[in-house]
């Protein structure tokens, strides 16, 4: 079972079996619905109200960070590490390492189960399920392709290549 835990909150890490150096704090932030077994792993950081809900589903979940209302609600099915999704349900849905998302809503609407993106602003989505290396800055942007940059809602898209491509011409 897990241990070294800190959880403040109604429900909050209530079905906790096997993560262990963690805290979960607020309102079912760590928990599930139905207390099932939660995940195992270490050095996570929930906060928030249903932040990290339902991470029964995942096998292991292993330093990252979730804050806000319903950050990384719904997190994967596999084993996770380095994720960071900060503002309110940042990452409601997602499975894949070391991404990052900060800004409402962020990396919600796509269920992200890619490696190494990178979402900065409200609402902003990678192109696809299993998009890597995706760096996303502004409000309501959507990944182009693996490997790439959009900035701004005027799509300035750095490339792996290096090339520059500004509003849609080069």
């Amino acid at each position: 079972t897990g241990g070294s835990n800190i959880c403040i909150g109604d429900k909050a890490g209530g079905a906790i079996t096997t993560l262990g150096s963690s805290i979960c704090i607020g309102y079912k932030a760590g928990g599930t619905d139905n207390d099932s077994s939660m995940i195992g792993g270490v050095g996570c950081i929930i906060i928030g109200h249903e932040a990290g809900k339902i991470l029964a589903n995942a096998s292991t979940v292993t330093d990252s960070i979730f804050i806000g209302r319903g950050a990384g609600a719904n997190f994967g099915e596999g084993s996770e590490a380095g994720n960071i999704g900060v503002g309110a349900y940042t990452f409601s849905s997602i499975q894949g390492n070391y991404n990052i998302g900060l800004g409402f809503s962020t990396g919600s609407s796509t269920h992200v189960d890619g490696d190494q993106n990178i979402l900065i602003g409200k609402d902003c989505e990678v192109s696809a399920n299993a998009a890597t290396g995706q760096v996303l800055l502004g409000n309501a942007i959507t990944g182009v392709a693996d490997n790439t940059t959009v900035i701004g809602n005027t799509d300035i898209i750095l490339d792996a290549s290096g090339d520059i491509t500004l509003d849609g011409a080069n």
